[in-house]
């Protein structure tokens, strides 16, 4: 019936989306829980300015609070 195709429709689907959400959790662990930033646009690039700028430090991912806009 068609209900035998389930199983591996759910394996090809498993297959097909691991790697995904593999990357997303890689880079949850490795930048300290916030995700890598996608920077096809340049106004995605003037935020992850504006944030190394803010944080003090130099990395955009540790960003601090509003305490340190001036």
């Amino acid at each position: 019936m068609w209900y035998e195709i389930l199983p591996c429709l759910g394996l090809v689907y498993g297959c097909l989306t691991l790697p995904g959400h593999a990357t997303r959790l890689i880079h949850w662990f490795t930048y300290d829980g916030k995700e890598k930033r996608n920077l096809r646009r340049k106004w995605l690039w003037y935020l992850m300015d504006r944030d190394t700028r803010v944080s003090k430090t130099g990395i955009y991912y540790e960003a601090k609070g509003l305490e340190n806009i001036h």
